[in-house]
């Protein structure tokens, strides 16, 4: 896409791509011509305009040399050095690690500041506000959860899964909110470990509201329920958790990069996906959480002596494995189905059992 905006000749027009050509028309207007050298959505084409500095640097990522721009405000100029200096290139090297390479080298990275919190136009980025920490409750008891810039590090995810990895229908927008949501507790763990991550990811949870179903319906131009962001990452964390093997979810995540590199996709082809190269049917996982307003329910009944369990769900064929043990013991990965089993822990009951919901979110029913 060639972008070609006129502007008073005391200010600068920032779009999408690499800046191709300025042209002075002599009538007090300038023009500016960006091209944009990868498939774009119409709705990541931008335009801003202002009296913009720009400050260049570069980053030596997966891909070779990525050029990276900030355009600010001429007053901005020295806070924003710091803050994007602080977040820039240490998110790009947790995403790239996780991810796959940054997918728009040939149109490089710019932040450009707006008058408005932000938006992920795909090699523009829209930015505002110069805060820091995570939002709603910025995470102040997750170590660094007061330091990081939020809206660098979501709006960034967003190059991967969003502007390369493009939904064909807003019905299924969770896969851009989720696994972008997802990507900035990557970085979390990328810089403080995975603890730290699974600590964020639990105190997302009360942001949850399970009002209504995570994926929206087709062909009405209509997204989904809003806990597409927290509950999406939630999920992916626990589909992490069921699959045990941090090297093979990260090879899925940059799989799907990979595969889906500049494509549009639909739930199908990433359920699908994770499935085949997990080596396990998330079917009826995925289906409960998106498809489904409440969560799944695990039931527990005393019989004979012994401790059964069973799932209560929607979805067909629910049958998430979770980790139960006996209080102070250690974890053992149980696979309940919609029928009650035995629960083959010696000397394990009501009274003494725990759950994992720390890390799987679901509901618990004691008869």
């Amino acid at each position: 896409m060639l972008i070609s905006i006129s502007v008073p000749s005391h200010l600068k027009n920032v779009s999408n791509g690499r800046l191709r050509k300025v042209t002075n028309l002599k009538n007090g207007y300038t023009r500016f011509d960006w091209f944009v050298g990868s498939p774009i959505n119409n709705y990541n084409v931008a335009a801003n305009i202002g009296d913009y500095t720009n400050i260049s640097d570069s980053y030596r990522g997966e891909g070779g040399e990525l050029t990276l721009d900030y355009w600010v405000l001429s007053h901005n100029v020295e806070k924003a050095k710091l803050q994007f200096k602080e977040n820039v290139k240490s998110m790009l090297s947790s995403y790239e690690y996780w991810a796959g390479p940054y997918p728009f080298y040939k149109d490089g990275y710019k932040l450009v500041e707006v008058p408005y919190p932000a938006m992920e136009h795909q090699s523009a980025i829209a930015y505002g506000g110069f805060l820091k920490g995570f939002p709603p409750n910025e995470f102040v008891g997750v170590e660094g959860g007061t330091k990081w810039d939020f809206i660098i590090l979501h709006e960034s995810a967003h190059e991967w899964f969003g502007n390369s990895i493009t939904t064909k229908d807003l019905g299924d927008l969770w896969i851009h909110e989720g696994f972008g949501t997802y990507l900035t507790y990557l970085f979390v763990e990328s810089q403080y470990g995975k603890d730290a991550a699974q600590k964020a990811i639990f105190l997302t949870r009360p942001g949850i509201s399970n009002d209504s179903r995570v994926a929206g319906p087709y062909n009405v131009n209509q997204m989904g329920s809003g806990d597409m962001y927290s509950k999406g990452a939630v999920l992916l964390n626990m589909v992490r958790l069921v699959i045990n093997d941090d090297e093979k979810w990260r090879s899925i995540l940059r799989g799907l990069n990979t595969k889906f590199y500049h494509k549009t996709v639909d739930y199908s082809d990433v359920v699908s996906y994770i499935s085949k190269e997990s080596g396990r049917n998330f079917n009826s996982i995925f289906d409960q959480f998106l498809k489904y307003k409440s969560l799944p329910v695990l039931e527990f009944i005393e019989k004979d002596g012994k401790l059964n369990c069973r799932w209560v769900a929607e979805a067909k064929d629910f049958n998430m494995p979770v980790p139960v043990r006996i209080i102070g013991g250690n974890y053992k990965l149980i696979y309940p189905s919609s029928n009650f089993s035995v629960i083959d822990i010696a000397g394990i009951s009501k009274g003494n059992i725990e759950v994992d919901i720390q890390n799987f979110y679901i509901g618990l029913l004691y008869n």
